[in-house]
């Protein structure tokens, strides 16, 4: 894992292959580390350690559920987007919720909905500039640059 970003994403799978195809699709995004683990007790000691901005979760897990997981993270009210890439989405459907922070995606879901969704929670974490475009071009014409 690079800390060198500050925008962390974790892949909670218990299935290797499942989770290496998460993982390899994610890093090769700019500004972005990318963790994975298989299950949740090893999800609530990185969560414990760094707050992810992003987690990818599976459902049915060895050790318990992804619930176990977006509970600890309701706990901490920390701000994430979930992800959820199950083959057992309607199983839990009802305990899953909705808004505008949740991504349902059976598996085996598409990579490049996968990548949208962490890039553009990515950019919607990036502080604005103070200044626009424009006001930069309009500071130049003022100095005469």
């Amino acid at each position: 894992m690079s800390n060198s970003s500050s925008f962390f994403v974790l892949v909670v799978d218990d299935e290797p292959l499942a989770r290496m195809i998460h993982l390899s699709a994610i890093a090769k995004l700019d500004d972005v580390s990318v963790v994975g683990v298989n299950g949740v007790a090893e999800a609530l000691a990185v969560i414990a350690q760094r707050p992810p901005h992003v987690v990818v979760l599976d459902m049915q897990l060895q050790d318990g559920t992804g619930i176990d997981v977006m509970l600890r993270l309701a706990e901490e009210r920390h701000p994430v987007v979930l992800i959820v890439v199950s083959a057992h989405i309607e199983k839990f459907r009802h305990r899953l919720g909705s808004g505008d922070n949740i991504f349902l995606l059976s598996k085996p879901a598409p990579h490049k909905e996968l990548v949208r969704i962490v890039e553009s929670a990515r950019r919607a974490s990036q502080k604005p500039s103070p200044f626009s475009t424009i006001d930069y071009v309009q500071l130049a014409c003022m100095g005469m640059h």
